[in-house]
């Protein structure tokens, strides 16, 4: 039984019915076929000893750190006497003045643009908390988001949350990688990079691939019938994991990612999609000028550790050298003139720039395509304006919150 009001539960579904009504307005295409496929976040046991994923997903002693389970209170959805519920990740803390902000999604915090300033923004989520609002889990309220666009082009899918005095460690610390640093850094090809989220714990990954347009699918509510809408995200960047599990998976959304050195990690973007190899992000300098935007209007700073302060132990992970820049450069002003062409094919879901196979200082393109569409992108050209092409086989991307199983109301 949950503890939420059926005084509430029905505006909640109002908002829903009023949420796809816009949705049909502004010319959404809603997708009815079956789910992309999600990544198989493995079992508890396996994700508790390799990620301790259980300290992410559990109610947590005030002050909490980030990297948790969290979401809007009205994330949830009653249909047919069952509740389904959504949350994803509360990433990492921002700063404006004086006040503290919990930075996540757009589709976590703000539903996709239908949540209101205001909304209460839980600890953890209700995904693990079977859908109940007990006293004391709320954290903060949602006061900013950057509106998504249903048609158009998007760089961030964010939002933050102010946070209630004392209920987060105001040092910016993150489960399972510790105090980040406080300087956004732009993604390259080859950077090594890691998250903490609310699924799948702290995994490890690369950067594969920058510059990338991606249409990304979305729920248009919270449950398991729901219908998908395609929305397209330019200037995103694609990581793959190094640890031979899935880098991300659905619940992680919200989850900042940071560059793996072991004092001060800067962040480098915004968790947001993925299928079952790849992760997309937003560029972290990209999320903080929309955050700057965001309510309360005003600077704002990604909080943690100054990087140029720390005192030992700084130590870059691993990471093949980056792209030729010249050639880099090159390459993007080649991809905005031949993109549209490409994403005119059947099955291309998304493009970037990553490593040629055959010279790893040199950028190709990366052209994403479904599976059943295999036969049709082997045709694409071998290489656009003399920069090679590479075709990848994959399903598409997926916002990366995810549904509770229905439980009898």
């Amino acid at each position: 039984m949950i503890s939420t009001s059926a005084v509430s539960s029905l505006a909640h579904s109002s908002r829903l019915l009023a949420r796809i009504a816009l949705l049909l307005l502004l010319g959404a295409a809603l997708v009815v076929e079956p789910a992309p496929a999600q990544p198989d976040p493995g079992s508890d046991s396996e994700l508790s000893a390799q990620g301790g994923v259980k300290k992410h997903r559990k109610r947590q002693r005030r002050p909490v750190k980030m990297g948790t389970s969290g979401g809007n209170a009205n994330d949830f959805t009653v249909s047919n006497g069952f509740i389904f519920c959504c949350s994803g990740t509360l990433g990492g803390m921002v700063r404006k003045g004086s006040d503290y902000f919990a930075l996540s999604n757009n589709h976590v915090l703000a539903q996709v643009n239908q949540a209101r300033a205001g909304d209460r923004v839980t600890q953890p989520g209700f995904l693990d908390t079977r859908c109940d609002a007990r006293s004391g889990d709320q954290v903060g309220h949602l006061t900013g988001y950057k509106r998504m666009k249903l048609r158009g082009k998007n760089r961030v899918d964010g939002a933050i949350a102010e946070l209630d005095p004392g209920t987060f460690d105001d040092s910016g610390s993150v489960i399972g990688i510790g105090v980040p640093g406080n300087e956004p850094i732009s993604p390259r090809v080859g950077m090594e990079v890691q998250k903490s989220g609310r699924t799948t714990g702290v995994r490890k990954g690369q950067i594969t691939a920058v510059g990338v347009t991606v249409d990304v699918e979305y729920q248009d509510e919270c449950s398991d019938t729901a219908g998908f809408f395609s929305v397209r995200f330019v200037g995103q960047f694609f990581v793959e994991s190094t640890s031979g599990r899935s880098f991300s998976a659905g619940g992680d959304s919200g989850s900042v990612i940071f560059e793996d050195v072991r004092t001060c990690p800067n962040p480098v973007g915004l968790l947001f999609a993925g299928n079952s190899f790849i992760t997309a992000a937003n560029q972290m300098k990209a999320v903080m000028k929309a955050v700057n935007k965001m309510k309360p209007k005003g600077d704002g700073e990604f909080v943690g550790c100054d990087q140029k302060l720390a005192t030992g132990g700084l130590t870059a992970a691993t990471a093949m050298p980056g792209l030729d820049e010249r050639q880099l450069r090159l390459a993007e002003r080649i991809q905005a003139r031949t993109q549209k062409e490409i994403f005119a094919l059947d099955g291309v879901h998304a493009m970037g720039i990553g490593r040629s196979s055959s010279n790893p200082e040199a950028p190709a393109f990366r052209v994403y395509v479904e599976p059943a569409a295999a036969e049709r992108g082997a045709r694409l050209p071998r290489e656009l304006q003399g920069v090679p092409v590479e075709v990848i086989e994959s399903s598409r991307l997926r916002a990366l919150n995810c549904a509770q199983s229905p439980l009898a109301r």
